[in-house]
């Protein structure tokens, strides 16, 4: 996980504390328009990497970029992003005077440009996009991403925080445009299914969602809060049985289970849970990944909570859940 801080925030030890607590990175700006700003902020940096052993990638312009002193390796700056106005013969000169690691604009590029510098072995970073309705599209995200991954390159994507959303639209800070009000959990599964990193562009994540995201690069297990249980077996971890069947993932080892006298609806949607209740198929449940319709066949024993729905397409066969209560 990457962090972000900004010249322009109130304060700065809240992120930097999460920040040190998960991985040390943090993403930030020299969009500064005079020498006393930069080595104002530089100051700050110094300060944040001498207290919490930060290190930083900062995004430059051409204006910037002449502000900078030499030095910025001891204030903490391992690389710089460069955007619009740099050239790739600028970047290469750059990259040599400073000695610092290369990022580029992920949500930009072309392939040609990018195996221009590829002798640097560039980092992407795509966008973020406070203005809604300019976030891109999952497939452009993918498209994008895969010309990093393909020459294996890593590349970072931005997702909101979930507290203190920057200004002055406090809309978020998405990368994907249907991240911007969705929850911060399912963001970042849905990226790491791409296999890009995930910086938060601004705030910090609740301690909730940090647990969840530790445990699953500990473990590799998902936890998906649920509601309206009426099958307390269910709580706990489970693995999903690998066969896919595009309607629902079969959860191993549930075959068996007592079936519990609970209501179903008129459907059988994505997110729920359902029990089998024929013959010896009786008692296994099933998680359902799209809506069905509703046979005599099935018991409705909980459902995903109404947040994290949409997780179950990011599911995949063999995969580790940890079904909690949710509220």
């Amino acid at each position: 996980m990457i962090w972000s801080i900004y010249p322009t925030d109130d304060s700065f030890d809240r992120v930097a504390c999460q920040a040190a607590e998960h991985g040390g990175v943090v993403f930030t700006s020299l969009h500064l328009p005079e020498v006393e700003d930069v080595e104002s902020f530089l100051g700050i940096l110094a300060d944040l990497h001498d207290r919490f052993a930060l290190t930083f990638w900062a995004d430059v312009s051409p204006v910037a970029i002449d502000l900078l002193r030499p030095e910025l390796r001891d204030v903490g700056i391992v690389g710089l992003r460069y955007d619009f106005g740099f050239g790739t013969y600028d970047i290469h000169k750059l990259a040599e005077r400073t000695g610092l690691g290369t990022a580029i604009n992920a949500s930009t590029i072309d392939a040609t440009t990018l195996d221009s510098l590829i002798d640097l072995r560039p980092v992407g970073w795509h966008n973020y996009y406070p203005r809604p309705s300019t976030g891109i599209t999952t497939s452009w995200c993918l498209k994008q991403s895969r010309l990093f991954i393909d020459r294996g390159l890593p590349v970072t994507a931005f997702i909101p925080g979930e507290r203190g959303l920057r200004g002055p639209l406090h809309r978020g800070l998405p990368t994907l445009e249907h991240h911007r009000y969705r929850n911060a959990w399912a963001n970042v599964i849905e990226l790491r299914q791409m296999g890009v990193t995930v910086a938060v562009a601004e705030g910090t994540l609740t301690q909730r969602t940090l647990t969840w995201i530790e445990r699953f690069d500990t473990d590799g297990v998902i936890t998906l809060p649920l509601c309206d249980l009426a099958c307390a077996e269910l709580l706990g971890e489970h693995t999903l049985r690998r066969e896919e069947t595009g309607i629902s993932w079969r959860i191993d080892g549930t075959r068996g289970m007592d079936v519990p006298d609970a209501p179903n609806a008129g459907l059988r949607p994505a997110g729920s849970l359902q029990m089998d209740t024929l013959d010896r198929y009786c008692g296994e449940v099933h998680l359902m990944v799209r809506d069905e319709p509703l046979d005599g066949n099935w018991v409705r024993v909980g459902e995903v909570a109404g947040p994290y729905a949409e997780m179950v397409a990011y599911l995949s066969g063999g995969m580790k859940v940890d079904f909690t209560m949710w509220g």
